[in-house]
């Protein structure tokens, strides 16, 4: 499927949602059903944002949210809410007759991989290992959708079109600036190396209100950005040293770097003893074969590389 279809998909999907929520026979499972899909990706939180903005300017969802605490809720005629489907869905085709054509970026990377993708703004992203974006250009916005992974934005300054960056966590702001942006999974951990964002949980469009604004040097943890939240300052040149491919470690962990390293190489590395997970490491580590780069670590902390017979993990243990 290509990325284009795709997206279109995600917007007639999310249209088809707009209306079916106004109906009056909405049942709770549908109405979780509905949660689900939302919560399920960050491009359908785009797609619906986008629908939300054919009917009341973002409303919508907020009448959604709303109805779902209010039992007694005015009921309208079936007929009233067919009318009002039948307008979102003659709105929405006209507008996508009427707007400009979108440009559309799609990027991915394997493990251990890294990739630039330019956009036509001159804007430039990296992508780092296992990762995959979606970038939509449009007349009035610049939209990335983090998918997975981790990707450093160099995004070039229009004070008109602001930069967002949606994950599941919330949305990441900028108008100008040189970040990185990491899915872990459970969480999304934001670095600037210069210039400012804007972090909010909840995605606003135009009206976008930053729960907690970052410099250069700080990180954040997009699920802690309620206001007035402590930022924590890092040195993001070595945060963001995988560029390079490199990785820098000024008293980190040894369970920290080898969970680190394992999202470099498909060859597993592991402790042969949990207690050496304490160890402290200070060492610029280079990215290169999975065997060379452990064994580079192993030398600097005076420790041997073994190699399980059965499943090939590199283990790194004390010397005999």
């Amino acid at each position: 499927m290509t990325r284009q279809k795709r997206i279109r998909q995600c917007e007639d999907a999310a249209i088809q949602w707009l209306v079916r929520l106004s109906a009056p026979e909405l049942t709770e499972q549908q109405r979780a059903e509905f949660f689900a899909w939302l919560n399920a990706s960050p491009l359908h939180q785009a797609a619906y944002i986008k629908a939300e903005s054919l009917w009341q300017r973002g409303a919508a969802l907020q009448h959604v949210a709303d109805a779902a605490q209010e039992p007694n809720a005015r009921v309208h005629s079936q007929w009233s809410w067919v009318l009002a489907g039948a307008c979102v869905l003659l709105i929405g085709a006209l507008l996508f007759l009427r707007a400009p054509e979108p440009e559309y970026y799609q990027a991915q990377t394997g493990v251990g991989e890294q990739r630039e993708l330019q956009l036509s703004d001159g804007s430039t992203l990296v992508l780092n290992t296992d990762s995959e974006v979606l970038v939509e250009l449009q007349a009035k916005s610049r939209i990335a959708y983090l998918l997975r992974g981790e990707v450093f934005f160099t995004i070039s300054h229009d004070r008109d079109r602001p930069f967002d960056v949606f994950t599941n966590e919330g949305t990441v702001r900028v108008l100008g600036t040189r970040f990185a942006v990491r899915a872990t999974g459970s969480d999304t951990v934001i670095t600037v190396l210069e210039g400012k964002v804007g972090l909010s949980q909840n995605p606003q469009g135009e009206e976008f209100q930053p729960h907690v604004t970052l410099t250069a040097n700080q990180q954040f943890n997009l699920r802690d950005a309620v206001p007035g939240a402590a930022v924590h300052k890092v040195d993001a040149s070595a945060a963001l040293s995988w560029r390079n491919r490199q990785l820098v470690y000024r008293g980190e962990s040894l369970q920290a770097v080898v969970e680190e390293l394992n999202r470099y190489f498909p060859l597993p590395v592991a402790l042969a003893d949990h207690t050496l997970g304490d160890m402290k490491v200070s060492a610029v580590i280079q990215l290169k074969t999975a065997e060379t780069t452990v064994q580079a670590l192993a030398d600097a902390l005076g420790l041997e590389v073994l190699t399980d017979p059965q499943d090939r993990h590199l283990i790194l243990s004390r010397p005999d």
